[in-house]
């Protein structure tokens, strides 16, 4: 999920002056996210993701730089996102806070939405 937003370190760097330069982006031509866990704020992060990932007692910065939706630029891939509204482990809410993000940075995204299914589906 990083490569999508992640912005810096994009390029690899010669290890010595006579080494070949390879310019080339890390970041994918698309993406396609299922019932991702986009956030990583309070409220809407899966709780077991969080702490693994942030620790017990985050600061807001932390989960800033960590919740895609915060990081969308107009430089992230189009995306296809896909999650079931009945999710009990990762709320649907992480899938819209990117969508409108997406939207908001002008990125191209395709969202389709199912009752129910949960994790199943993915």
């Amino acid at each position: 999920m990083s490569a999508v937003t992640w912005r810096r370190g994009s390029r690899s760097q010669p290890t010595r002056p006579s080494t070949l330069r390879i310019e080339s982006s890390a970041r994918p031509d698309v993406a396609a996210l299922m019932h991702a866990v986009q956030s990583m704020t309070l409220l809407l992060a899966h709780p077991g993701s969080r702490a693994l990932l942030l620790g017990a007692s985050p600061t807001p910065a932390l989960e800033n730089a960590h919740s895609t939706a915060s990081n969308v630029t107009s430089a992230t891939p189009p995306c296809l996102l896909v999650h079931a509204e009945d999710d009990r482990s990762v709320v649907v809410e992480n899938t819209l806070a990117f969508r409108a993000a997406a939207i908001s940075a002008g990125v191209a995204v395709e969202t389709h939405l199912f009752a129910t299914e949960g994790m199943a589906s993915a």
